[in-house]
């Protein structure tokens, strides 16, 4: 994080700058945490003792008409941003998960309660879910030989190991997402079938989530939707002063949910909320620039990516993060970034789920109850859907079909999830 000198910007500033907007054979231990000496101070997003979101990032994410509001937000003669955390605990709005009923991710799964229970998935767990939503996944013979199988994402689930290992499974449990603190997991499947899974978040953090509410008609916090995404590696936030080399950058456009009103002065993403694009939300994939030692009341910093603990300082990785990267090669031993894999070509395939579904599925539950179409699904379903929805005729389950069949669930109800369930198929007459 930027020191707190650099925590005030004037109107002028905010004018500027507002519309910016080979794996390793085994997991080493992640470099320990430096920490700066009195005489000089650590450089951007150094360690835990930082005082929380960089104003950059505040003000790359306010794009088209939300530079007025930027103004407005920061106030007369530039003032230090009312970020959440800032807020007094009186002045909070609070910040929760939706009950199932509500939540976009849980609503089809609303059936099925949650368990405290620690439960295992492997490589099969994870092609078993592609299939159920039709992923055009490619089958375990067809793995590449170099870089990872798969990358995967668990909402709602954290790994019960503390430190990251390759091997046949992984263990798991659920949790409710706070936007505060990791309660998610993110995950490698190497070509061997072995697999691990790191903390997480995949939802963005309360500071950016109140000041969504604040910029009303802004693109500032979002949701990405569960599905299957594709990334490849490059450089975050490339143009600001704090560039983040070799993070894995999103490469479609897609729907994202944003929660841009208080109800009963609560923060949560509703299945009522505002669906918003199709765009490119730059939802990457990066080092969270905080840990569960931040001093900072929030432990990650996030407007909709997707984030893993650890710290960018002094050119080097640190935390889970820089094991994410060493496993996927794109860091050295020394945990220093191979820049020349940035702006590589290659496409990562990142398959997004719910923790819920991963512990049906490991669970051995009923195929049938786990079929769904979403984002990144393909195939006859997908051609049968898009004739219904009055699409253009394809086989892709693309940003247009999010937007269209959004459409028709708000018209069957006050929500959408941009998930077809087994019972939304047979009202509109598909075969899943």
């Amino acid at each position: 994080m930027r020191g707190r000198a650099m925590t005030r910007f004037t109107r002028r500033h905010a004018a500027m700058l507002g519309l910016l907007g080979g794996l390793a054979p085994s997991l080493p231990p992640a470099p320990g945490r430096a920490q700066p000496g009195p005489s000089q101070p650590g450089p951007a997003h150094a360690g835990p003792n930082d005082d929380g979101p960089d104003i950059d990032a505040f003000l790359s994410h306010a794009e088209g008409e939300a530079g007025a509001e930027v103004n407005a937000f920061l106030g007369p003669g530039g003032t230090d941003v009312p970020f959440w955390a800032r807020l007094s605990e009186a002045e909070r709005p609070s910040v929760t998960w939706a009950p199932d009923r509500a939540a976009p991710d849980y609503l089809g799964l609303a059936e099925e309660p949650a368990s405290a229970d620690s439960f295992r998935i492997t490589a099969e767990t994870l092609m078993q879910h592609a299939a159920l939503n039709g992923y055009a996944v490619p089958p375990k013979g067809a793995w590449p030989q170099r870089g990872p199988a798969l990358l995967f994402g668990l909402r709602g689930c954290v790994p019960v190991a503390k430190v990251a290992s390759f091997g046949p499974s992984l263990e798991l449990r659920e949790s409710t997402p706070n936007h505060q603190t990791f309660q998610c997991t993110l995950g490698i499947l190497r070509p061997d079938g072995t697999l691990a899974g790191f903390p997480a978040s995949t939802v963005c953090n309360a500071d950016y989530m109140y000041v969504q509410t604040k910029l009303a008609s802004g693109k500032y916090a979002n949701l990405l939707p569960t599905g299957l995404h594709s990334y490849k590696v490059g450089t975050h936030r490339a143009t600001s002063p704090n560039p983040l080399p070799v993070a894995l950058l999103q490469q479609r456009q897609v729907m994202v949910l944003r929660t841009r009103k208080l109800d009963d002065n609560k923060m949560q993403f509703r299945a009522s909320d505002d669906w918003d694009g199709p765009l490119l939300p730059c939802d990457n994939i990066h080092v969270a620039y905080g840990d569960d030692d931040r001093r900072y009341p929030l432990k990650f910093d996030s407007a909709g990516c997707q984030v893993i603990p650890g710290y960018f300082r002094e050119g080097k990785m640190t935390g889970p993060w820089a094991e994410f990267c060493r496993a996927l090669g794109t860091v050295g031993a020394d945990y220093v970034p191979d820049t020349s894999r940035n702006d590589d070509t290659a496409q990562y395939t990142y398959m997004l789920l719910t923790g819920r579904e991963a512990r049906l599925l490991a669970a051995g539950k009923p195929d049938a109850g786990l079929k769904r179409l979403r984002f990144g699904s393909s195939g006859p379903a997908v051609t049968a859907l898009r004739a219904k929805l009055r699409l253009r005729a394809g086989d892709q389950f693309d940003a247009s079909v999010q937007a269209a069949l959004i459409k028709w669930q708000q018209d069957q109800a006050p929500r959408a999830t941009a998930i077809l369930t087994p019972a939304e198929a047979a009202d509109l007459g598909v075969t899943l």
